[in-house]
């Protein structure tokens, strides 16, 4: 997960050390990029990620895009699009980007240069999605694809600044505005999946005192999920796996983690 600064109206200038002292720690953890490309049962924050994964996957080619990773960190999902041309952003100058985002949010690159842009949980962390979304149409080329992912529901996630949640609905406005169509939305991590994802950021995020009922309760709860938490996920997996990347349309499917676009720059 990684933000962006924009040009909002305050022009609150990106604090280059305050970033780099948020995310280099969280993105030198050798265990970073595996989480996210081959999550594995029992792992805190795992159905959501294998989601997330399940969604990406769905785009994966061995065709040679010209991709931009906009807001990239240290690129989790680079091996999905093997053969492609794969460059990188973001506002911090480390793990050997290619571009420096500027204050304004803008990335110093020419418009209409890329066939995709990558966006992976980056949109939550902006400033103003407008700016960055606005800045994703122009360095797409006409019928470019704008693949992203953003939080519906979610904890507080500093990284290092946290600002906003979408509604799919809310989501395909933003998009609109920014002259993307067609537009195709997923939910991720729905209905049971979502819930059970939720009980367990809870008692994994959240202390309480075993000296009163409350507490209590939430340290069994807590004691229950790290004794069982594999059987959990593979039982979820097994029995909402329909629960996992669902079409926006499709009813029922109210409560939710995250959001996946596919939009695309018209000709």
């Amino acid at each position: 997960m990684r933000s962006l600064n924009n040009g909002s109206s305050t022009r609150r200038v990106v604090d280059p050390y305050r970033a780099t002292v948020v995310l280099e720690p969280m993105f030198a953890n050798p265990d970073y990029r595996r989480k996210r490309l081959s999550p594995k049962p029992g792992e805190p924050g795992y159905m959501h990620r294998a989601d997330l994964l399940l969604a990406l996957r769905s785009e994966s080619t061995n065709e040679k895009p010209n991709i931009l990773d906009f807001g990239a960190g240290v690129s989790p999902y680079r091996s999905l699009f093997p053969n492609s041309e794969y460059r990188r952003a973001d506002i911090v100058d480390f793990d050997a980007v290619d571009y420096v985002i500027d204050k304004n949010g803008l990335v110093p690159e020419q418009s209409k240069v890329f066939d995709m842009v990558l966006s992976t949980q980056v949109l939550g962390h902006v400033e103003d999605p407008n700016i960055y979304l606005s800045e994703c149409f122009r360095l797409l080329r006409p019928a470019g694809k704008l693949l992203l992912s953003t939080h519906g529901l979610f904890e507080d996630n500093d990284c290092p600044r946290d600002f906003r949640r979408w509604t799919a609905d809310g989501l395909r406005c933003d998009l609109e505005k920014a002259g993307f169509k067609p537009i195709v939305i997923h939910k991720l991590t729905t209905g049971p999946r979502a819930v059970m994802f939720f009980l367990e950021r809870y008692v994994y995020t959240m202390a309480a005192s075993r000296k009163t009922l409350p507490g209590l309760v939430h340290w069994t709860s807590a004691t229950l999920f790290q004794r069982f938490h594999r059987r959990i996920h593979v039982l979820m997996d097994r029995h909402y796996s329909g629960h996992r990347f669902v079409p926006s349309e499709m009813p029922n499917h109210n409560i939710y983690v995250a959001l996946f676009a596919c939009a695309q720059r018209p000709l």
